[in-house]
């Protein structure tokens, strides 16, 4: 299998749902705290066994949010960037593979003053 990246024109959550639970080729996904929330309003939205994180940024996340995925057992890393750079800039460590990884709080807490 060769990695790739996929982009969508326009988010639908439905069709994101679907990649995340049943595609196994679809590993890692970015989105944003509103994308993560319309996931979660899918009561049977959950990710395949061999999903390894979502990276969480453009914006702060919270706890609620964080903790719904924790809950869900759907790994977060909380992430920070610039897309008129290259993207992503910081990110919270990977401590736990295929879990949840700490601290629980946006990248952006501990960038911003």
């Amino acid at each position: 299998m060769v990695p790739a990246v996929y982009r969508m024109d326009a988010f639908d959550e439905d069709t994101v749902a679907g990649f995340l639970s049943e595609e196994e080729h679809f590993q890692a996904t970015s989105l944003v705290p509103t994308m993560l929330k319309r996931l979660f309003n899918i009561k049977a939205f959950k990710t395949h066994r061999n999903f390894k994180a979502v990276l969480l940024g453009g914006g702060p996340s919270d706890t609620q949010l964080l903790k719904g995925a924790i809950e869900k057992g759907i790994p977060v890393v909380a992430s920070f960037g610039m897309m008129e750079t290259c993207a992503q800039i910081a990110a919270n460590p990977l401590l736990k593979p295929s879990g949840t990884y700490i601290p629980v709080k946006s990248a952006r807490t501990y960038i911003s003053p």
